[in-house]
């Protein structure tokens, strides 16, 4: 471990390392392996004579203790630091990948020390009597004290209370006054030592001091109550977490989990849990029936609703499971799936799925996020392919009517209405009871309807295409964990998580290729889950970039969060082909270089999520800045005259860096060839990451949703002349460096991605 550097201690100031060599120190000494314990670190401020030290090496130093300059103590025992009790000059491992470990300490310390008590007077001599009465009653309750303190600046708060406890007694002639002396006392002792019993609960019958500690007395007897009600001072009234005749029974718990195991609410001690934990043998439809007729589900009060209701399966019971009737039928709706073998559960990846894939049939769903709810997804499109014709039901998200698209070839043939029965190759569509929707090939039939949720999907599936589909609605024979696992080896109903069933469903069921008509079917969709972190000086380069050269008009936009903006640090750099773009803030203000430096006054917030958009077109040389929050819009458009106007842009690679200890938090990374207003940037926002829906021409795309490992997916679009923008070139990838690889550097975002806007 180290410390800061410690100044007027060495020639010049310099490291204090223990248990290894300073890092970087060039003296020529030897060197080992140091295996053993370390304790009780002192630095004073002044030479020592070392008898003094010879003999004292056993009394504990505390920041009290004269001429001390530093002073270590190592009684964390957990985290990395190693808090220094004098000047908080903290020690930190020299390396993570090898951290000390805190052990109980064998060192025999003692206390010594001179105690500040004061002075008996002539008065205290004649008063002898009622101050041994005193002493005798003080001592008795200071003796309750625990002595295993962590340093001796308590034992030294002991005696001094104790002679106010007594003062307290001689003058005021009752015991009142001593009893709120030692309640304070009883506060500083539970403080410093991180103990949260109160060490005069011993001492509860004592006069007063019942009412200092949460307890009643009666008939003599006191009870203790432990988390009791603050606004009751007459009996234990117990906080909903606690029950019973002290408040001392807890809410039930199991393997170290919290109350209730996080799956039910506790009420007087006793736990109502969710239905999908209700109680072994007992059902959800049970339980919901006593909630309606208001029979209370009753539950004994050590069950910790750690089981499994009937009807539910998983490690956390997340999956529900019914035996399927003689009709093959399956569900689609908003996250929830429930398969052809009666298995229901939550999927959260948005993008395009395969329901049904058979070698005759395949019915795709896309899958976006919910407005200004990461956690939410909808169906917003259902699609049917049969041989060479498509039809396609879309979710109307103005509450208007389905549109309905038949397809031939691959191009729109028709737009249907309310009523319709037609067939169309080798699919029929039976609009004829509104607002139900039929669409109906080989013998499966899917029912669709619109909601505000996006659309409702009842399936029917035929036996044939049930047991050979290869969708995310499953297949028929029994071993649905398979399916729904990718045969993952070991995996039980009793341990299968919705981890194991979402890596399967992203991995196998997301559609190899869209049919979906929405723009969005072909996008890889960002999962809002996580954003990018860098610190400590680790950076972001993504480079070999598939986008046009010599372009001359563009838009980059990102959103950042920076923890600091007291100095100039930079954002973004754009290697081109013969100069450098540098966006950077600058006490607060954002900063362009390029060739010159055009400062703007724009503020970055610190610790605050921006969306920064910068533009540029050749012609006019303008150029303009956009800082974007959930509460203003800053915008200076153009930021200066002209700027490197009739030049063209050839970009190389991007690169984001964090200085120091600053932290430097990135998300949804794009670049258009074109030049947004700030009208047209604010609506950006609003979008995917990777949407292509709107007019405006995307280059590049990152949405920073990997989560793990050390580089990340930047999507990149160059079509062909003529062609639409948006079609994807290749996959670029952006690496992280400068980092411990197993650092944790994706963060969860505490902001998502909606197609409305950012929240």
């Amino acid at each position: 471990m180290y410390a800061a550097p410690l100044s007027d201690i060495f020639t010049s100031a310099g490291t204090l390392t223990l248990g290894q060599v300073t890092p970087g120190l060039s003296a020529g000494i030897s060197t080992g392996t140091f295996t053993g314990l370390i304790d009780e670190v002192r630095v004073w401020s002044r030479t020592h004579n070392p008898s003094v030290i010879k003999d004292n090496f056993r009394v504990t130093a505390t920041k009290t203790t004269t001429d001390i300059s530093h002073v270590w103590n190592f009684n964390e025992g957990i985290g990395l630091t190693a808090y220094e009790k004098v000047s908080a000059t903290n020690m930190m491992p020299v390396s993570t990948s090898n951290p000390p470990v805190w052990v109980k300490s064998s060192l025999d310390l003692s206390v010594k020390g001179s105690l500040d008590i004061p002075r008996m007077t002539a008065t205290d001599e004649q008063n002898a009597d009622l101050i041994a009465a005193a002493q005798a009653a003080c001592e008795g309750l200071i003796s309750s004290f625990s002595l295993n303190t962590i340093d001796s600046d308590l034992d030294t708060l002991l005696a001094v209370y104790q002679a106010l406890c007594m003062q307290e007694m001689i003058t005021a002639g009752n015991e009142d006054q001593a009893a709120a002396t030692l309640a304070s006392l009883a506060d500083q002792y539970m403080a410093a030592t991180n103990d949260s019993n109160n060490p005069l609960v011993t001492e509860c019958a004592f006069s007063s001091i019942a009412a200092f500690v949460g307890a009643t007395i009666d008939s003599g007897s006191c009870t203790v109550c432990k988390f009791p009600r603050k606004d009751v001072s007459d009996g234990c009234v117990c906080l909903d977490t606690h029950s019973g005749a002290g408040c001392d029974v807890a809410c039930p718990t199991t393997d170290d989990q919290p109350p209730c195991s996080s799956n039910g609410v506790c009420f007087s001690g006793v736990c109502s849990c969710h239905p999908r934990h209700y109680a072994s043998g007992s059902t959800a439809e049970t339980f919901w029936k006593n909630y309606v007729d208001e029979v209370n589900p009753s539950t004994t009060s050590g069950y910790a609703c750690e089981a499994c209701s009937d009807g539910w399966v998983g490690k956390h019971c997340q999956f529900a499971k019914v035996t399927p009737e003689s009709k093959v039928s399956a569900m689609a709706y908003g996250s929830y799936i429930t398969t052809v073998e009666g298995v229901s559960f939550v999927h959260s990846i948005p993008g395009t799925y395969s329901l049904l894939k058979t070698d005759s049939v395949e019915v795709q769903a896309l899958f976006v996020p919910c407005e200004g709810d990461n956690t939410c997804r909808k169906m917003t499109e259902l699609a049917m392919s049969a041989s060479t014709s498509s039809v396609h039901i879309q979710h109307s998200p103005d509450g208007g009517n389905l549109t309905v698209l038949v397809k031939e070839g691959g191009a729109i043939t028709e737009t249907l209405t309310f009523p319709e029965t037609k067939t169309f190759g080798g699919i029929t569509v039976r609009w004829t009871d509104d607002p139900f929707i039929e669409i109906v090939s080989g013998g499966s039939s899917f029912v669709t309807y619109d909601s505000e949720l996006g659309l409702v999907t009842n399936a029917m599936i035929s036996s044939s295409h049930a047991s050979t589909n290869t969708g995310l609605l499953g297949k028929s024979g029994g071993n649905w964990l398979t399916d729904m696992t990718c045969g993952s080896t070991g995996v039980t109903e009793d341990t299968v998580t919705l981890n194991h069933v979402g890596d399967c469903v992203r991995t196998t069921f997301k559609a190899a290729t869209s049919f979906i008509h929405d723009d969005l079917g072909s996008e890889d969709l960002t999962s809002a889950g996580f954003a990018l972190e860098l610190t400590g000086g680790a950076q972001l380069t993504t480079d070999t970039l598939d986008v046009d050269q010599a372009v001359t008009e563009v838009t980059f936009g990102v959103w950042v969060k920076y923890t600091s903006t007291s100095t100039s640090v930079p954002l973004m750099t754009l290697n081109l082909a013969t100069s450098n773009i540098v966006l950077r803030v600058n006490l607060g203000k954002l900063v362009l270089d390029w060739g010159s430096t055009y400062t703007t006054d724009l503020t970055l917030t610190q610790d605050s999520w921006h969306f920064l958009v910068w533009s540029w077109r050749s012609d006019t040389g303008k150029s303009a800045m956009y800082l974007i929050n959930e509460d203003t819009v800053q915008a200076e458009d153009p930021i200066d005259a002209t700027v490197r106007q009739g030049e063209s842009l050839s970009l190389q690679s991007i690169t984001f860096s964090a200085v120091g200890s600053t932290t430097l938090s990135l998300d949804c990374v794009r670049a258009w060839k074109a030049t947004l207003s700030v009208d047209t940037a604010y609506t950006a926002r609003q979008h995917y990451c990777s949407t292509t829906k709107d007019a405006t021409k995307l280059m590049l795309s990152a949405g920073f949703d990997e989560g793990t490992g050390t580089t990340s997916t930047v999507n990149t679009y160059r079509p062909a002349t003529g062609a639409v923008y948006g079609s994807v070139a290749r996959n670029a990838t952006a690496t992280i460096s400068g980092i411990d690889i197993n650092n944790k550097y994706f963060i969860m975002k505490v902001i998502s991605f909606t197609n409305i806007r950012k929240t």
